[in-house]
């Protein structure tokens, strides 16, 4: 079954990049399996989208590398709570707002999920993106 997300408003500012690498993970102790039952509400105005990736890690235990400050402010409103993969695909869509993505890395032995967000020029280079047919 698929749910149909609305966002009803995305306001954005964006700055300037820095071009630092900085991993922020969660320790070790977070459980390597959530349970597909959490779910999180986006209820964000005028927030920073790096604190909006902060909250989502947080609540799905998701790891995040990035590379410097994430730019711009936005306002996310979606009445009904998601579950990880619809959080994840949200915020996709938050950080394609600001030219940024969250490429998905996998590592081997290590059960968590583990996105990279950087700049969407990067992550195109990245995970090459076919071309329309």
């Amino acid at each position: 079954m698929r749910i149909l997300v609305s966002i009803l408003a995305i306001c954005i500012t964006a700055a300037a990049p820095a071009a630092s690498l900085q991993t922020a993970s969660l320790p070790q102790s977070v459980p390597s399996e959530v349970p597909s039952a959490q779910t999180m509400i986006f209820h964000f105005e005028d927030t920073a989208v790096e604190d909006i990736v902060r909250e989502v890690a947080t609540k799905f235990g998701i790891a995040i590398e990035k590379q410097g400050p994430i730019p711009g402010r936005v306002t996310v409103l979606v009445p009904q709570a998601l579950n990880e993969d619809q959080a994840v695909s949200l915020l996709n869509t938050i950080l394609l707002s600001v030219h940024y993505a969250a490429v998905e890395r996998h590592i081997e032995g290590d059960p968590r999920r583990i996105l990279r967000v950087m700049p969407f020029d990067l992550a195109k280079k990245e995970v090459p993106i076919p071309a329309p047919q």
